[in-house]
């Protein structure tokens, strides 16, 4: 009995990814116009410290996904990813907007994944 043949044809596709690391489960997307503000983001928050004396800590950025208005971004305190937190970030958020955000977080609470809503303030 013979096999029937196929044949593959090779197919070019355009993906917007942004992998963190190698472990990160799940895909981490973000739309063509994002990209250089993600970028930005991650490279701005990304074992950033924040807080202050006993509750400082650092930020490990986990994923990021934007719908091309609202940027959502997943942190941790760990690497491991424990005690997650969610930043939606407003068309007008900045870096600065999130890290002050998280250096308001109090940590160690039982509520997690934390939602953190994220807007430009005024200076």
């Amino acid at each position: 009995m013979a096999l029937p043949k196929f044949s593959i044809q090779p197919k070019t596709v355009a993906v917007a990814v942004h992998r963190l690391e190698e472990s990160v489960a799940g895909s981490l997307s973000a739309a063509p116009r994002e990209t250089s503000r993600t970028d930005a983001l991650i490279t701005a928050l990304d074992q950033h410290c924040v807080g202050e004396g006993a509750s400082r800590w650092v930020v490990y950025v986990l994923g990021l996904h934007t719908d091309g208005r609202t940027l959502w971004i997943q942190v941790a305190p760990s690497e491991d990813g424990s005690d997650n937190i969610v930043l939606q970030l407003s068309l007008d958020a900045t870096a600065e907007d999130a890290i002050t955000a998280l250096g308001a977080v109090q940590l160690g609470g039982s509520q997690y994944p934390l939602m953190i809503e994220v807007s430009h303030r005024a200076l």
